[in-house]
């Protein structure tokens, strides 16, 4: 703190040199915090950083949320389609919003990265969320998209 190249206080501890025993190293962006330009985890000190993690919000830990009461369902998980990067890119895969590529938001998570704890991929159409000329599962950015599968109506996942 009282070096002349100090660049601030830690993310994780905001300073006080502890985090609660209930901290844990965030699995996303592996407990660096953040994403540079390749959508790869990097330290907001980073000259390629570029935005904060979704899940941790840039300080590299999570906090498990506190016993629900009354057997109510714990707050939401990472997305199972895009594996909670919220977005696909131009090969259909997970990435950032920010990334150079991005093409779209999950159908699932609508670009959140998060979604109920309860959601299951959808049998039907194996998560893809639609189907092409020739029936088989794709997702709503191929170029031989037809339908939207009945059961998930396009998202990929069933709740």
């Amino acid at each position: 703190k009282d070096s002349m190249h100090c660049k601030g206080p830690c993310a994780a501890c905001e300073g006080r040199g502890q985090v609660p025993s209930t901290a844990q190293k965030c699995m996303r962006c592996e407990g660096l915090g953040n994403f540079d330009t390749w959508a790869k985890p990097c330290t907001k000190r980073s000259m390629h950083c570029r935005d904060p993690c979704n899940i941790c919000y840039g300080r590299g830990v999570t906090f498990p949320p506190p016993p629900s009461a009354y057997g109510a369902p714990p707050a939401n998980v990472s997305c199972i389609l895009c594996d909670g990067h919220g977005y696909f890119d131009a090969w259909d895969k997970p990435c950032t919003k920010s990334s150079m590529h991005s093409k779209g938001p999950c159908a699932a998570c609508s670009g959140s990265g998060q979604i109920p704890p309860t959601s299951q991929r959808c049998q039907n159409c194996n998560g893809m969320g639609n189907f092409d000329t020739w029936s088989k599962p794709c997702t709503s950015r191929s170029m031989h998209r037809k339908s939207a599968c009945n059961q998930c109506h396009g998202r990929g996942i069933n709740f």
